[in-house]
C-alpha cells in the first residue's frame, strides 16, 4: 500500500488528483520541504527530474512511465506539478513511489546529462530528501549514512547512523552474522536458513540493542 511522503496525498480520482480519463495527474508537495543541505525542495525539482531521466544522453535513464508524459506544468507557488499524459498509464503513481525520486536541481541543474554520467554525485550524493544522507563511501568497503536533519518527518529516523558494509562472499557474510558484526544481510543462501537462524540475535536482545548503540556511537 502506498503512503504519501513528500506529497501531501496520493493522487486518486476521488480526490481529483487523477482525471477520469487517466490522462492528468496532479501531485501536491508538502509545504516547507528541504533537501538535507537546507535548500528548498519543491515541484521544480520534480519537473527537472523527469526531464533528466528521459534524456537520451543519460546513461542510466528511466523511461518507464515517463515516456507517457506529454507536458508538465509547475504551479506558480512551486508546490504542485500537473502531468498530462499521451495515453493512460495505470502504474504512473507507483513509478514515483517505487522506482525514482526527485533529484536536486540546485546541485545538478548546471550540468548536462553527459556530465552527470561521470559526476561524483552518482557515486556519493551530496544531498538527500530521505531519512538519511551519505556521510562517506569507500569503494568496496562501506557506505556510512547519517540522519538527515531536514527530513520532513520531524524527529525521525530514530537511529543516528547506518553502516552498510560490502562483504565479498557468502562465508564472510555468514561469519559476520555469527559474530553479530552485522544485523541483517541480503542474498543469503536459503538452503542454510536453519544455520542462519542460530546466528541471528533474538528480537529485543542485548546484542541487538548493543549494535544499535554502536551505530549511534
Amino acid at each position: 500500500m502506498l503512503h504519501a511522503g513528500l506529497a501531501t496525498e496520493i493522487p486518486t480520482v476521488g480526490n481529483a488528483g487523477i482525471s477520469k480519463d487517466g490522462l492528468t495527474y496532479i501531485f501536491h508537495l508538502r509545504l516547507g520541504l528541504k533537501w538535507s543541505d537546507g535548500r528548498p525542495l519543491d515541484a521544480r525539482d520534480v519537473d527537472y527530474s523527469w526531464r533528466l531521466w528521459t534524456s537520451k544522453d543519460l546513461v542510466v535513464n528511466s523511461t518507464g512511465g515517463f515516456d507517457h508524459i506529454k507536458t508538465a506544468d509547475v504551479s506558480p507557488d512551486n508546490l504542485s506539478i500537473t502531468f498530462h499524459l499521451t495515453s493512460a498509464y495505470a502504474p504512473f503513481v507507483s513509478v514515483w513511489a517505487d522506482q525514482v525520486m526527485p533529484l536536486p536541481q540546485h546541485v545538478l541543474g548546471s550540468l548536462t546529462a553527459k556530465q552527470i554520467n561521470t559526476n561524483r554525485f552518482l557515486f556519493s550524493p551530496t544531498v538527500s530528501s530521505g531519512p538519511f544522507e551519505i556521510s562517506s563511501r569507500t569503494s568496496g568497503q562501506n557506505i556510512i549514512e547519517v540522519r538527515n536533519p531536514n527530513f520532513y518527518m520531524l524527529g525521525k529516523p530514530y537511529l543516528d547512523r547506518l553502516i552498510f558494509r560490502v562483504i565479498p562472499d557468502e562465508t564472510a557474510l555468514t561469519d559476520a552474522l555469527r559474530a553479530h558484526e552485522i544485523d541483517t544481510a541480503w542474498f543469503l543462501d536459503i538452503s542454510r536458513i536453519d544455520n542462519l537462524h542460530n546466528y541471528a540475535p533474538a528480537p529485543n536482545s542485548y546484542e541487538t540493542w548493543n549494535t544499535w548503540e554502536w551505530w549511534k556511537s
